[in-house]
């Protein structure tokens, strides 16, 4: 199944200003997972997903007081 067919929405909020280590600011994919993800069947989108939820928990705790 390609990615075109996909019920898996981008989550791409438009805020797109990347960190030294390529990872988006605004939906926390990296640089390669944001290139692929229009080629990516929905089981690689929900990794990708899940990899995006970790590094964002990772961000809030450490900006969290």
């Amino acid at each position: 199944m390609s990615g075109s067919t996909s019920s898996i929405p981008s989550p791409c909020i438009k805020y797109c200003v990347l960190s030294e280590a390529k990872v988006c600011q605004g939906c926390f994919r990296n640089i390669n997972e944001i290139a692929a993800w229009s080629q990516l069947t929905d089981r690689s989108k929900l990794q990708v997903l899940a990899h995006a939820a970790e590094r964002a928990k990772h961000v809030a705790a450490t900006v969290a007081p």
